[in-house]
């Protein structure tokens, strides 16, 4: 695979119809998804696989659906023109590899049926149970698509074991097509962010530290997903034992009037030990770093991102039995409050030995599998010539 770099690429953001914004050169692989501003799970696996595929001299493209941010020629915005974009691509590809990385059903189905039109090989990354439960549960008619646009993918990339073995049992998509890949990807080293003083100074009063994320507005089966009230009401429950606690909420979604209405709540029933990061932080590992404890109370999930980023930091992770997890981290039974204190309890009185096993647990860049991947479809395509 070569290098874009010294290409002509129109990666320029222009105001014209999306014809004019792709006059550049055609790279080889097309990944399609969300590259932050905002920083969610997608947008940092994303982030730092268009960072890994620049460094490997990858020639790539990818197209950011979410957001205006861009970073030519590697990172290009089509959100302005998003669907009229996605129909117009489809028809013109003349890319050898589409990675798709989105959550959106549609954007499956439309990719599904432009492979059976256009060249070059087909990815998906399914990072959550969306696709398993639209095969599982609603409108038939949706079942049997969901089964048969999976199928049309030259590769399913599953972000665990349990959503590939789903892929292969329901949509009888074939073994050989599935790959199970994590979607954690380790960050580039890199200076040390400025850290907003406040949030410093809440770290330096704390003892212990704890760290979770939340998003505002996302339900799963009548309660919170991410167990935003959980978080409140452990701090409540074990301030009285631990006076100097400190909890650090990373908050995504939620309007304004939902942000401030949460922090209300919490401060009513915990006081100040709960901070709460309403704004955008690019990178979290001075956090990470300053954390005992990284709590995901989530009642379903993919593969979290954050729970590998802890690990991978060698911050013990209290978490949900929700989906699998890693071998290392302390779980208990979904939606169990008692439990959940009880673990949290448990392994801060343990925390020196929770360290030293988190630090012995090897974490695996799995941006690698993912160019071994690409080599494999390229390797496909050659052979077809």
């Amino acid at each position: 695979m070569t290098s874009t770099n010294n290409k002509k690429s129109a990666t320029e953001p222009l105001a014209g119809d999306p014809d004019e914004r792709i006059s550049g050169p055609w790279p080889e692989i097309a990944l399609i998804g969300a590259y932050p501003p905002p920083y969610g799970g997608v947008g940092v696996h994303l982030q730092r696989l268009v960072a890994h595929l620049e460094q490997a001299g990858v020639d790539f493209r990818l197209y950011n659906t979410v957001s205006q941010a861009e970073r030519p020629p590697f990172v290009q915005s089509i959100a302005r023109h998003r669907r009229l974009w996605t129909l117009w691509f489809c028809a013109r590809n003349r890319c050898n590899i589409v990675h798709l990385v989105v959550t959106q059903w549609l954007a499956y189905l439309i990719f599904a049926v432009a492979s059976f039109f256009r060249r070059g090989s087909y990815v998906i990354s399914l990072h959550n149970m969306r696709l398993v439960d639209t095969m599982t549960s609603g409108c038939p008619i949706k079942k049997l698509l969901t089964r048969w646009l999976l199928r049309r993918y030259d590769i399913v990339v599953a972000c665990n074991e349990h959503i590939a073995e789903a892929c292969i049992t329901l949509a009888n998509v074939k073994p050989e097509r599935v790959r199970v890949v994590p979607a954690f990807i380790p960050p580039i080293p890199q200076e040390s962010p400025d850290v907003p003083a406040d949030i410093r100074a809440f770290v330096d009063s704390a003892d212990p530290v704890m760290l979770a994320a939340t998003w505002l507005g996302r339900e799963y089966e009548g309660a919170s997903t991410y167990g935003t009230d959980m978080l409140v009401e452990l701090i409540e429950r074990i301030q009285g034992d631990y006076p100097q606690v400190g909890l650090i909420v990373t908050l995504l979604g939620g309007s304004p009037e939902e942000i401030e209405q949460v922090r209300n709540d919490a401060s009513q029933r915990t006081g100040g030990h709960i901070f709460w990061v309403a704004e955008p932080l690019e990178d979290i590992t001075w956090l990470l770093e300053s954390s005992d404890l990284y709590l995901r109370p989530s009642n379903t999930d993919g593969d979290s991102i954050a729970v590998r980023e802890a690990l991978y930091f060698g911050i013990p992770v209290v978490a949900s039995d929700a989906v699998a997890r890693p071998d290392v981290c302390v779980l208990f039974k979904t939606r169990d409050m008692d439990e959940f204190e009880k673990m949290v309890r448990k392994s801060l009185a343990n925390i020196i030995s929770l360290r030293k096993t988190v630090a012995s647990d090897s974490a695996r860049n799995n941006a690698e599998q993912i160019v071994e991947i690409y080599k494999e479809l390229k390797c496909r395509t050659s052979q077809k010539k």
